[in-house]
C-alpha cells in the first residue's frame, strides 16, 4: 500500500511537520477562505468510523454554490459507493434537509444519483443550505475501480475515495453530468470544494488525506481528528495502523509518501522520493 500526498507550494503552502508551525495556520486559512468564500461550494462533516460495522456514518453540511452559469431548481449529489462493482459497498441517506426543511431525495443512475428539490430557483452565484444524514458502508477487499474504495483485511487498512454524497459536476456543454459511473478508472466528475471534516477514529488508526490532519487527545479508545483542505477537487484517505511517513523537501515543496509498515514497502518510497 502506498500513498503520495503533494502539499501545494507557494504563498499557501501548509508544511508537512504543520504541528510546528501551528501559529502560521490560521493565517493560512484565512487566506484561503478569502480567496474562495463564496466562489465554491464547502462541505462539513461529522462522521464517526465503526471498525465492527465496516460503516462511517454521520452528518454533512454542504454550502451549495451555483456556479453553473444558469438557475437551477435542483440540487444533485453523486453516490458512488452504490455503484454494483462495489458489491456489499453502499451509501444509504437517513435524511435530508434543505434550508432546515426535510425534502424528499429522488434516485436515479442505479441509486447512484440523488436528486434534492430546492425551495425556490437558485440563481447563478447564489447559495442553499443543505444537510445530510448518512451510513457508508465499505466493503471488505473490493476490486471495484481498482480498490479505491475498500478494506483491505490483508494489510487492516481503510481505502475510501468516492465514499461521501458529493455534488455532481457540471458540464457547460452537457449539464450536469448523471451518468452510470464507470468502473474502469477513476469515475469521479465533481467540482471544486473546501472541506472540513471531524473524524473519530479507533485509537491507532491514522489518516493520510487531502488537506491537512491534527489529531485530538485520546479518549475511551477512540481519537477525533480535525482535517482541513483549501480548494481542491475531491476528499480522499487512507487509514491505517502502521504507517511509515517518509518526507523530501525541494524548494517550497515538501512531498510525503506514506507507506504500510513493512520494510519493502518503505523501500518503494524511497523510490517515490
Amino acid at each position: 500500500l502506498l500513498v503520495l500526498a503533494l502539499l501545494l507550494a507557494g504563498p499557501l503552502a501548509v508544511p508537512a511537520n504543520a504541528a510546528d508551525y501551528a501559529p502560521v495556520l490560521p493565517a493560512v486559512r484565512d487566506e484561503v477562505q478569502r480567496r474562495t468564500e463564496g466562489n465554491v461550494s464547502s462541505y462539513t462533516l461529522d462522521l464517526e468510523l465503526d471498525a465492527a460495522s465496516g460503516t462511517i456514518a454521520g452528518t454533512q453540511r454542504v454550502t451549495f454554490v451555483n456556479a453553473t452559469g444558469e438557475p437551477q431548481d435542483t440540487a444533485y449529489f453523486r453516490l458512488y459507493p452504490n455503484a454494483d462493482y462495489y458489491g456489499e459497498g453502499g451509501l444509504e441517506i437517513q435524511r435530508a434537509r434543505v434550508e432546515g426543511k426535510l425534502v424528499e431525495p429522488a434516485f436515479s443512475a442505479e441509486q447512484t444519483v440523488m436528486a434534492l428539490p430546492l425551495p425556490a430557483p437558485l440563481p447563478d452565484g447564489g447559495s442553499t443550505e443543505i444537510a445530510l444524514r448518512y451510513v457508508v458502508t465499505v466493503p471488505e477487499n473490493s476490486r471495484g475501480t481498482y480498490g479505491i474504495f475498500s478494506r483491505d483485511t490483508l494489510r487492516g487498512a481503510w481505502v475510501v475515495a468516492d465514499w461521501y454524497p458529493i455534488l455532481a459536476g457540471w458540464d457547460p456543454e452537457r449539464g450536469w453530468r448523471l451518468d452510470p459511473p464507470s468502473p474502469f478508472g477513476d469515475p469521479t466528475f465533481s467540482d471544486t470544494g473546501l472541506y472540513d471534516l471531524r473524524l473519530t477514529l479507533p485509537a491507532g488508526l491514522t489518516p493520510a488525506s487531502t488537506g491537512t490532519e491534527t489529531a485530538g487527545a485520546e479518549q475511551a479508545g477512540t481519537v477525533r481528528w480535525s482535517i482541513r483542505t483549501g480548494p481542491v477537487r475531491e476528499f480522499a484517505m487512507v487509514l491505517n495502523d502502521d504507517f511509515r511517513t517518509q518526507e523530501r523537501t525541494v524548494g517550497d515543496t515538501t512531498v510525503a509518501v506514506h507507506t504500510d509498515g513493512s520494510g519493502e514497502a518503505a523501500a518503494g518510497g524511497e523510490v517515490v522520493l
